[in-house]
Order: structure tokens, then sequence, then C-alpha cells
């Protein structure tokens, strides 16, 4: 490099608003220093084995789509922004130091980029996002938090697709998003596409007040630990795209609509740890959360108890809709896997199978369009404190020793029309002390029983072994018949 480009490059860069003129090649790691709340315009050739390093606060904005420097960029203290497609070069761009701006932003429309972004040091914010597109742009390079990094689980790496009023951008990242500690969240106000795979320990999916844009998962490989949703839309592109995950619902009942967090399944099955609420204050209604998939296209949910501790209780507050099976398909070691709904407004048809561990519907809970619940040996179904929560109920299957009961709180629980009782010689079915429930027919060990009104002590199979006293209501049974699929197994 001649010593009188360096002179004239160290000018330029202390001032807002200058444009390089001549190409620019860096030899070794570079200072770009731009003050707070200026901009210093980079549109001549950035060549070399750089790093280019961003200092000030301020902007420093690349233009040339010819930039090929293979060292990369460290913003240490403002933002870098790429202004066409190309202009931050091949290497790695790492948000390094503990400033509070530290930001890779890309205003180059349609444009695609290979960098790798690894957040170093101190965390980003929603005020300060790492990453921000205010166009579309697609990310093919891996995007991370450095597992070195201090206080990892207190770091976050914010990515942002366009900004209040800006709503059209869409990021296309197909590039791994990789953080075993630290945690990702993604902001939408326009549309996210994450083609790559996550790998992250914490994901959160929206967060802020209308922030209400669209985050669509394609990859099946991902491995998220966990996620929560709150003021986001997202969308499953593919099965087993939250596999293994602990989907978490967070909402804010003053927020109205934009208070939500919808999980759109499209007709692919997904596999969880657990479903539940981030505030399990049950008084709660979470009337803008819910699981949904098109009337077209039913999918399986399948709960599998891993990761969590003994007796896990894990509530939904958001609603059920469309053709949606639901499976729990594990059993904690020496405990019970409880999964529960809490919810008034359901809007599924189908069947609730229960295969293993416990599905326990919550006070206000309603699964108003269940036309059939299986339980089978070994699992559960605990109505606490709910009214005709399964209100166009047709069959009650239970088998070997499953267990279908109410607590004292519940009124009639499976009194409606047209509903079938079929048991096996050990089960167990319960109805609330001085309730009288009513079916059409009852089926006890293949053998169908006569008309009539039976109590806990005609009928055995309504007693709960460890508590017959507990058990004083009455079933009816009566003559006639016969989705949301719901499965826990």
């Amino acid at each position: 490099m001649k010593m009188g480009k360096m002179v004239t490059v160290a000018i330029a860069a202390a001032l807002a608003g200058v444009a390089f003129a001549e190409d620019l090649v860096l030899t070794g790691a570079y200072p770009v220093t731009v003050a707070s709340g200026s901009t210093t315009t980079l549109s001549d050739k950035v060549t070399g084995t750089g790093p280019l390093v961003v200092l000030g606060g301020g902007t420093v904005a690349l233009s040339n789509s010819g930039n090929d420097f293979t060292g990369g960029i460290i913003v240490s203290n403002g933002i870098v922004r790429a202004d066409a497609a190309g202009s931050l070069g091949t290497g790695p761009i790492s948000l390094e130091s503990d400033a509070t701006l530290r930001q890779v932003r890309f205003n180059a429309n349609n444009a695609t980029f290979s960098n790798s972004i690894t957040l170093k040091d101190k965390t980003t914010s929603a005020n300060n996002p790492g990453i921000l597109a205010l166009k579309s742009v697609t990310l093919a390079g891996t995007i991370a938090i450095d597992p070195d990094t201090p206080d990892i689980a207190d770091c976050y790496l914010f990515i942002q697709s366009g900004e209040s009023g800006n709503t059209s951008p869409k990021i296309t990242m197909n590039g791994d998003i990789i953080s075993k500690e630290g945690r990702v969240q993604l902001y939408s106000y326009g549309n996210m596409r994450i083609n790559g795979r996550i790998d992250v320990k914490r994901m959160f999916f929206g967060g802020g007040f209308g922030v209400n844009g669209t985050i669509q998962l394609a990859n099946p490989s991902n491995a998220i630990y966990t996620a929560q949703l709150y003021a986001a839309d997202v969308s499953c592109l593919n099965t087993n795209v939250l596999r293994n995950c602990l989907l978490e619902f967070a909402f804010n009942a003053q927020w109205g609509a934009n208070g939500h967090g919808f999980l759109s399944l499209n007709g692919h099955d997904q596999v969880f740890s657990a479903l539940r609420s981030k505030d399990n204050n049950l008084s709660l209604t979470a009337y803008a959360c819910g699981i949904s998939t098109s009337a077209t296209l039913p999918a399986t949910i399948t709960v599998n108890a891993y990761g969590l501790t003994e007796n896990s209780y894990n509530y939904m507050q958001c609603r059920l809709a469309g053709p949606i099976s639901l499976v729990i398909d594990g059993k904690i070691e020496g405990g019970r896997l409880y999964q529960g709904i809490n919810h008034r407004a359901h809007m599924g048809t189908g069947t609730v199978e229960v295969c293993n561990g416990t599905f326990r519907c919550i006070k206000g809970a309603t699964l108003q369009g269940i036309t059939n619940v299986i339980v089978r040996s070994g699992a559960a179904v605990d109505l606490n404190a709910v009214t005709n929560v399964f209100s166009a109920l047709k069959n009650i299957v239970i088998e070997g020793n499953g267990r279908f009961f109410s607590d004292t709180g519940c009124l009639t629980p499976v009194n409606c029309p047209n509903t079938d009782l079929i048991m096996d010689e050990e089960s167990f079915f319960q109805v609330r002390t001085g309730v009288t429930n009513t079916v059409d027919h009852l089926i006890i060990g293949g053998k169908e029983i006569p008309s009539g009104t039976y109590t806990y002590n005609t009928l055995p199979q309504m007693r709960y072994e460890s508590n017959p006293s507990y058990f004083g209501g009455a079933l009816i049974v009566r003559r006639h018949h016969r989705g949301l699929v719901m499965k826990f197994r």
C-alpha cells in the first residue's frame, strides 16, 4: 500500500459522508472510525486480506459489488451496512467488544451474502439487533454465537427483518444458526425463512408489540432445545422442524391480537418434548395463542417427554384448530408426564388418544369438536374443574387399566348426545359425586350393559381403586351414532 493512499483513507474515514475514490487495499487490520449518527461510504473497491474494523459508533457503508477482501469485518462499535451484493467481501463478520451498537445492516434488495456472522462478547438488544435487513436479502453463511463468549447464558443475538412501517423485507437464511448456550431471537416485521439447520439451546420467536411478521422453518434436522412464541407467526414447512423442542407460548392479554403466538403446522408432523405456557397462572386466558393446521392437511404432534423432570406438569393455554393428532409417546422414569390444556376455544374435531402419561383438562378447557377419546392401558384422562369439556363426544374407549376420571369441580363431563362408553373389565371410569352422566351404550369386556341407571356401587368399573368412596355419581345408560385428532402415546 502506498503511503499517500493510507493518509487519504485515514482522513476520509474520520469524516462523515465522505466517499472513497480509489481502491482500498487491506494488508492487515484496518480501522474505520465514524462518529455516532454519521455515515462514511466506501464506494471504491476494497481488496486485500483485511480485516476492516468498524469503530466510533457510526455507519460504514460498503457499496462496491466488486469488493473481494478476504480478511472479513470486525464490528467493534457501530454499523457496517451492505448497499450492494458482494460489498461485504468474502471473509467472516464478527460483532465484538462491549459496545451497545454492533450491527450488520443489509440494504441491498434481493442480494445474496455468503459471509458468516458471529456474535462475541456483549449481548445485542432488540433496539440494536445484531443483524437487520431493511430490504429482502439471502444469507448463505453460518450465523452463530461464539461458545467462548463471556456470560454466554445471558447473551442474545437478535436478528430482525424489516422495521416498524417497513414490513416488506424478507430474510432467507440458507446457512446454519448455531448457539449451544446463548439465545437467538428472531424479530420479523416482514418475513423470515430459515432453510439452514438451527442448532440452538434457546430460541425466541417474536417478542415485541406489533412485530407481527411470519417466521418459516424448513429444515427437518433442526435441534432446538427450547423455543418461545411471543407476538409471532411461526410456520412449519417440513416435518420435525421443531423436533424434541420444548415449545412455550407467551402472551400479553393487554396487547389483544398483537400479544399472540401462533404455530401453523401446514400438515407437517412435529415432535415436542412438551407444550406449555410461559405463565402458568391458569386464571389467564391465552385467547390469542394457538396451534393450527390446514383443514385438508392433517398433522400429528408428538410429545415424547424428552428432557423433562419427574412429575412434570406442562399446561397449554392456547387453542388447537384443525385435524391435529397430539401424541404423548414417552414416560418419565420414576414419575408421570402430565400434558394439560387450559383454553376455552378449541376448534378441532376428531380423536384424543392417550397411550402413555396423563392428559389433563383444566378449569375452562374445552375440546368442543372432539368426537372420540381412547385411553390405553396405563394412561389416563383427568378432568379438573371443567364443565362439558367434550361436548361433541361420540365414543369413549378405555383399555386395560386405563382411567377416565373427573374431580369434584367437574359438571357432566360426558353428558352429551349419542355417547358410547366401551371399557375392559379392569378399566376405570369416574363421574363426579352427585352428578349424573348419560351414555347411549355401555360395553364392558365385550358385553353390552342393559339400559338403566348405575352408581359406583352397582357398576364397579366406575370406582377408582385408591379411593372408591370418592365417586358417588351415577351413569345412565340409554340406547341409540357414531378430524382435530389428538393422540397421547
